[in-house]
């Protein structure tokens, strides 16, 4: 028996709308928690988190997969959570003055909840790492421009970049872009997918 388009269509409608619902209630879940501080352990390589933030799935500067956040694969540690809308905000700003391109930044995996273990990648383990796509346009200098957002706003929420990833096809334009000291941690890592972004932070000395 033939099911007929109408059904598939209808069925794959109710799948997305599903995968939305189940992304936005994991963020509500985690914002009447948020008076309490997010806690990182050990490292970005073997460590934990306790009471990770879950990203919206659409915000006032970025975009999320709502697949990954339905599967719980999208919590950072609060300060991380807003950094990341404060420094994107202040890239974009930056962009429109310019005239360039002011997409929408698209945030990929970060961690899990409580941190730990996350397959497939070697680090996400404490909250403080994200990876990020490839902006469509003026890609090396808008993650150059983010990246120095990151070195400027970091410290006031008690995080400093530590690790910078980006294809080896376009290092060396993010490099050259960069104004921040940050571009030190823009590191030579030999393979890397395309169109993927890395970022590994660290909590400020003293804090």
């Amino acid at each position: 028996m033939t099911i007929p388009l109408w059904r598939w269509l209808a069925a794959a409608g109710l799948a997305l709308l599903l995968v939305q619902a189940v992304a936005w209630g994991r963020w509500a879940l985690s914002v009447p928690g948020s008076a309490l501080a997010s806690t990182s352990h050990g490292y970005a390589v073997a460590g934990g988190l306790s009471l990770g933030r879950s990203l919206a799935p659409v915000g006032s500067h970025h975009r999320v997969s709502a697949t990954a956040a339905a599967l719980g694969r999208q919590y950072v540690h609060g300060d991380l959570g807003e950094l990341l809308v404060v420094a994107m905000g202040e890239e974009r700003a930056s962009s429109e003055g310019q005239g360039r391109s002011t997409d929408a930044w698209r945030i990929a995996e970060t961690g899990w909840r409580a941190g730990g273990w996350f397959p497939p990648h070697l680090l996400h383990h404490d909250g403080l790492s994200v990876d990020l796509r490839m902006p469509d346009a003026d890609g090396p200098a808008r993650l150059a421009r983010l990246f120095d957002a990151f070195c400027r706003q970091g410290p006031t929420r008690g995080l400093l970049p530590r690790i910078l990833l980006v294809e080896p096809a376009i290092r060396g334009q993010v490099r050259g872009n960069m104004r921040s000291t940050c571009r030190q941690a823009l590191i030579d890592w030999p393979v890397l997918y395309a169109g993927q972004v890395h970022v590994t932070f660290l909590p400020k000395a003293g804090r």
